[in-house]
């Protein structure tokens, strides 16, 4: 008897080199076997007679014929040739075969087979039908031909055809123990409508329509393994939280007000700032944990929100962090809560590279700002983590300070387009998501702009026209790479300025200065001492620079569109006429050609962050990975209606039902 959790190594049929072929797939068990999904199907059910064939002149088609002769000769020195004679009820017809010789003995004469065929010009212009796969009739029903036949992906020595019979017999097998049966009795599944036929569907699918339907089922059932995973995954942590230190709030302490954080600071908030600063503000007097995601386009006032939430929790007691990508990003917001801050009883600390800051450090209204260096500090009272530009750190980032501090945190994440991690996420976990739509007075949308390659010098001119006629203007170029010959680079791209633009001062921006070099760049470019910063990808972030109005961005196929949507919010944050342009410096694809006519074409963050989900997946939502293919076995996250009517049942099946969710989720297949 074959069942779900037998080990490969277990079944008598399978020798141990197939057993190691499967292990270096991750395949160990049945269940990984049977829920290794097909990645795509072949689909050579159309089967044609040979005189349709010869009438409609296809390039490639299914034939179900016998084979009446098989010839084999020898045309030189490693290269034969195999005629095959074939015929049916309609006509006959030659077709060939290269360096198949075991043909000869292993084609049994005067059988039926399907025969897949590819239409071949010769060098000397005869055309014939190739043999690309072959097999024999069999009453019982096909495995590889004359079906829509499953595609899995493969090792080195494991073929597709072993692969499809060595499954088609554990899975008939496994059907007959009766354990799918039962496990699909389960009410979870049943309100999946998911029956055994399904996941014979799944591998071995009658037509297009039972596929669909069973892939429709699994994949529903898979989201919502995975919701349920996650809320297990939250309440474990809720739970081991209780044993964390949460510092009360001293009773003398005034908590600040919305209004009174626009007195401090001698701004209005727009209405959507107010609105999410006033949550912020109720929930702390209430004392309800604090879990956002701040979404908002560059320029609309997320930093705001950011040091009202550190200033909040600071003047009530608290220790705060602020954690930022890069140092530039540190420096501006030190300098800025400095100065909002003056007067009041709160520190603020910078942390260094090597996570040191001023030893005068006392627990309690601090106010801690950093990189990645304060994911190394053990703190023991943090009640507040503001993430700024969340999608530069991974999970493990994220995540450390978990590790790192004693005590319960709220949560404050920002970002101007979500990359498509954290719009998954934001589905599973409880994540309140807010978005600023209401944009400060005198922001503007910028012109964007796609520069082909037999433009540049016009691009130059019109560059060197614009910093001539106003000293105020100034031009950000960005290129993808230092040293990369493949793609337009920092070296070659100062050669390529200073031919035109030389007399208007080039400085230089790259990941690799220090700090300190770093700052002395950006305030020579602040400063006008040079108008035409030549940057990295660095300048993405952490860096607000007023009176910027042009952004040149070189090889801009190499970007993502999150990318490319944060180096384009560097300009016209005064609200001044600004320009965006995508110089394209090598050869595109259709695809890169198509992504950057849509970034073109769109300027809002969320729709552009919905593009990168189509186009690049959303990451391991478990895992640590940040972008690419999703670790999902059936399931599409792009598919959002087809997830949220996944979690919508999952949540009214599970309510109140605790130990029902973790017995599914103990046998479930996904789990």
């Amino acid at each position: 008897m074959i069942f779900l959790n037998c080990e490969l190594s277990a079944i008598g049929f399978l020798p141990r080199t197939r057993v190691s072929q499967f292990k270096k797939l991750g395949i160990n068990t049945v269940k990984d076997l049977i829920t290794a999904f097909p990645y795509r199907y072949s689909d050579t059910s159309e089967v044609i007679d040979i005189s349709t064939l010869k009438k409609q002149g296809r390039s490639t088609a299914t034939l179900l014929c016998r084979v009446l002769d098989i010839k084999s000769s020898v045309i030189r020195h490693n290269l034969s040739v195999q005629n095959i004679l074939l015929a049916d009820f309609t006509d006959s017809l030659i077709v060939k075969s290269f360096n198949q010789h075991y043909l000869i003995n292993s084609v049994s004469k005067d059988e039926k087979y399907y025969i897949q065929l590819d239409r071949r010009t010769f060098k000397n212009g005869r055309e014939s039908f190739v043999i690309r796969s072959m097999e024999k009739h069999k009453e019982q029903g096909q495995l590889h031909l004359g079906i829509i036949a499953p595609v899995y992906r493969l090792t080195a020595g494991l073929s597709i055809k072993a692969y499809r019979t060595i499954l088609k017999k554990v899975l008939n097998q496994l059907v007959h123990s009766g354990e799918l049966e039962n496990l699909f009795s389960n009410e979870f599944y049943k309100e999946f409508d998911i029956s055994v036929n399904d996941l014979v569907q799944l591998h071995f699918p009658e037509d297009i329509s039972k596929l669909d339907s069973a892939v429709r089922k699994f994949a529903g059932l898979e989201i919502a393994t995975l919701y349920l995973k996650s809320k297990n995954m939250k309440s474990k942590t809720k739970s081991s939280s209780q044993n964390q230190v949460l510092i009360s709030r001293k009773p003398d302490r005034k908590l600040l007000s919305p209004v009174e954080f626009e007195n401090l600071i001698e701004k209005k908030l727009t209405f959507d700032q107010f609105c999410i600063t006033q949550e912020i503000f109720s929930k702390l007097k209430n004392n309800e944990e604090i879990n956002f995601l701040i979404q908002g386009d560059v320029g609309s006032g997320k930093s705001l929100i950011a040091y009202y939430s550190l200033l909040l929790f600071a003047l009530a007691g608290y220790d705060t962090v602020l954690l930022c990508p890069t140092s530039i990003l540190v420096d501006q917001h030190f300098m800025n809560l400095v100065n909002y801050s003056s007067g009041l009883p709160v520190k603020i600390f910078k942390v260094s590279s090597d996570g040191k800051f001023d030893n005068s450090y006392q627990p309690g209204s601090n106010i801690f700002v950093g990189t990645t260096s304060v994911l190394f500090r053990k703190f023991r009272n943090i009640s507040l983590v503001v993430i700024d530009e969340q999608q530069k750190f991974g999970v493990v980032q994220r995540e450390y300070l978990n590790i790192n501090t004693d005590c319960q945190k709220n949560v404050v994440e920002m970002t101007a387009t979500p990359i498509p991690r954290t719009l998954v996420k934001s589905i599973f976990e409880d994540i309140e998501v807010k978005t600023i739509k209401s944009i400060p007075f005198g922001k503007r949308d910028i012109k964007t702009y796609f520069v082909s390659r037999d433009k540049i010098q016009r691009l130059l001119s019109w560059c060197k026209e614009q910093l001539s006629i106003n000293f105020s203007n100034k031009i950000i170029w960005v290129v993808p790479s230092i040293e990369n010959e493949k793609v337009s680079n920092l070296n070659n791209e100062v050669k390529l300025l200073q031919q035109i633009l030389e007399e208007f001062g080039i400085v230089t921006l790259t990941g690799r200065m220090t700090p300190e070099k770093k700052s002395k760049a950006v305030t020579e470019f602040k400063e006008n001492r040079s108008r035409i910063l030549l940057s990295t990808s660095i300048i993405e972030i952490g860096i607000d620079i007023p009176d910027a109005n042009i952004i040149v961005i070189s090889s801009p196929q190499m970007f993502g569109l999150s990318q490319l949507h944060q180096m384009r919010g560097r300009v016209g944050r005064s609200g001044q006429k600004s320009y965006c342009y995508l110089l394209e410096r090598e050869i595109l694809n259709e695809s890169q050609k198509e992504k950057l006519k849509f970034f073109c074409q769109n300027s809002d963050g969320l729709v552009i962050a919905e593009k990168d989900l189509e186009l690049r997946g959303p990451g391991d939502l478990f895992g640590t990975r940040q972008i690419g293919l999703p670790d999902l076995k059936i399931a599409n996250y792009t598919d959002l209606a087809q997830v949220r009517l996944s979690i919508d049942l999952a949540k009214r099946l599970t309510k109140n039902k605790t130990e029902k969710v973790l017995e599914f989720l103990e046998s479930s297949l996904f789990s």
